[in-house]
């Protein structure tokens, strides 16, 4: 709907100033057909360097579920067992609490963050193999994967609660058995993240053309390119 303009607030037209100061681009996508909000939407988008875009009411966009999400979802709590958090008291528990949250949410959630990370590490020369289990947190078995540290220079102080009272020998099984765990994992994560993207590639073929996602992406991406950042799909 068309914005009210007797409010007392601060107007459109002086923030779509400000922010053209500021080279903020606002770009507007107008849902649905009320009259009068198309040439409200346009001068938005024209004032600020933006694009404006129309969709349906209904945004156009069908949100996609594929046969592999519980399968990365699945695996995804088996790479979330591997962990060994090395670091103090306060950074233990704010792993558990990011294990948590990944526990409960749904498969959808937990295959696209699987994608996510995968495809960012690929685009960063490290192997879409090398999913990230916990991202902002010391993972001692990623550690010890990526020779960051050596078995004998661990200090059992930072090692979970459960494994401080281990002996040496038992805790290099340990977290051996997690290397090794984590490794069949997240060859089994990258194969299932694949077949995820295949997926989804086929099914985004029958998406409309003004669907909300392709209006965005095609928007930001020409912005972009215009500033000599090029975004992969």
């Amino acid at each position: 709907a068309p914005p009210h303009m007797d409010y007392d607030e601060v107007q459109y037209p002086k923030t779509c100033r400000k922010a053209k100061k500021k080279q903020l681009i606002i770009n507007t996508i107008q849902c649905g057909q009320m009259a009068g909000t198309a040439e409200v939407w346009q001068s938005i988008a024209q004032s600020a360097g933006g694009e404006y875009a129309a969709i349906l009411q209904s945004g156009g966009t069908v949100a996609l579920h594929t046969p592999h999400d519980r399968r990365i979802s699945d695996l995804n709590m088996q790479l979330n067992a591997t962990i060994c958090v090395y670091g103090s008291a306060k950074e233990q528990r704010a792993a558990d609490v990011k294990i948590q949250a990944q526990a409960v949410a749904n498969d959808e959630a937990v295959a696209d963050r699987a994608a996510y990370f995968s495809k960012s590490r690929a685009s960063a020369g490290m192997g879409g193999g090398g999913y990230t289990v916990m991202s902002g947190t010391r993972d001692l078995v990623a550690m010890l994967l990526s020779d960051e540290i050596k078995m004998d220079a661990i200090e059992k102080d930072q090692l979970p609660k459960e494994l401080q009272s281990s002996s040496k020998e038992a805790l290099k099984q340990e977290l051996e058995r997690r290397v090794a765990k984590r490794k069949e994992v997240q060859a089994a994560m990258a194969k299932a993240v694949d077949q995820r993207s295949k997926f989804l590639a086929e099914a985004k073929k029958n998406q409309p053309a003004d669907a909300f996602d392709n209006q965005v992406k095609s928007i930001v991406r020409d912005q972009a390119a215009a500033k000599g950042i090029h975004l992969s799909d």
